[in-house]
């Protein structure tokens, strides 16, 4: 999959997904992916942006630390 393929999906799921008033997690939380190409990583909340319904989690990947931009439906508080 493309890089441009992949942002469209990620836009059209964002889309999707409805304005949020209230979220299970905030800033600073252990959360963990549950969709997309990431599924399964955890990761520190860093932003929540909920009149756009996204995310930011900052995932350790190949040993870095890397920020990604989720649908706020894509990330589940973990379980300490």
């Amino acid at each position: 999959m493309s890089s441009a393929e992949y942002n469209a999906r990620l836009h059209n799921k964002i889309s999707a997904v409805s304005t949020v008033t209230e979220v299970p997690y905030e800033v600073g939380d252990l959360v963990t992916i549950t969709e997309g190409l990431m599924e399964g990583n955890s990761g520190v909340v860093e932003t929540i942006d909920t009149d756009n319904g996204v995310v930011r989690v900052i995932v350790s990947f190949m040993g870095k630390e890397a920020p990604v931009e989720l649908p706020l439906n894509q990330v589940k508080k973990a379980i300490d």
